[in-house]
């Protein structure tokens, strides 16, 4: 009986479809050898190694080598590449705007908005300068797709993709994050309370710098019972009503 001495185990390292539809996998080896002579004791040492990384056993060979050396370099120079480029951050600026109410005040905040919910965002789709005629070109607009998950102002339809924008984002001349003073920008995957407005052409906008505060939740089920949500159906009971032009959301229910 021939005994088994060398051995590799791959391990599902990553794997991912490149832009021509190709599947790319990338394996780890391991090598083991195998101590025991005896053919019962050499399976089970293999069985254990395998389940310990939860990889899969194959025998050793010359052409098996040469793909964990090919492996072991491209590993080795991703990893320098990333720690002699690390990623930087992006720089913020910060522009003041024209307001005509006190952002300050989240009852003139929502007493502004058209709109008062609560949403999950759940993707940026487009960064683009912005076209309004009172905002400096340079200033770009980020719009997001969100979900709403409650009204606590006006009825936008709930637990469907609508989009939402907001002054600020990534500014094309500086290559800065432009935002106006007091705003953040939002996080996929995280949930806010988003004062809104409607426009003429029926998308909304953020309608305040203030108007987007992240809830300090984890799940859908937190929201209702979180002192932020609370907070905001008081203001909205007693709101201070802003005097303008107001348009319908596209959205409503």
């Amino acid at each position: 009986m021939r005994y088994i001495e060398n051995c590799v185990i791959f391990k599902l390292y990553k794997k991912s479809i490149d832009v021509m539809g190709h599947c790319i996998v990338i394996l780890i080896g391991h090598r083991i050898k195998i101590t025991s002579k005896d053919p019962d004791e050499a399976a089970a040492e293999l069985i254990a190694f395998s389940i310990s990384i939860k990889g899969r056993v194959v025998m050793m060979t010359k052409n098996t080598k040469i793909v964990i050396g090919i492996i072991i370099v491209c590993i080795s120079l991703f990893a320098t590449q990333f720690l002699v480029n690390p990623q930087k951050e992006v720089p913020v600026q910060y522009i003041s705007g024209m307001n005509v109410i006190n952002i300050e005040d989240p009852k003139e905040v929502v007493g502004f908005g058209d709109y008062v919910f609560v949403a999950r965002v759940d993707e940026e789709i487009r960064n683009v300068d912005s076209s309004a005629e009172d905002l400096d070109p340079g200033i770009p607009m980020t719009t997001y797709s969100i979900t709403v998950l409650d009204n606590l102002k006006g009825k936008i339809k709930k637990n469907t993709p609508i989009e939402f924008s907001k002054i600020g984002g990534i500014s094309s001349s500086s290559n800065m994050l432009t935002l106006l003073e007091g705003d953040i920008m939002l996080e996929e995957d995280q949930y806010y309370i988003l004062v809104a407005a409607g426009n003429d052409d029926g998308s909304m906008v953020q309608a305040a710098a203030t108007g987007a505060v992240k809830l300090d939740v984890t799940s859908e089920e937190e929201i209702l019972s979180s002192q932020a949500y609370k907070d905001y159906e008081k203001y909205i009971d007693e709101e201070v009503e802003y005097q303008r032009p107001r348009y319908k959301s596209m959205y409503e229910e």
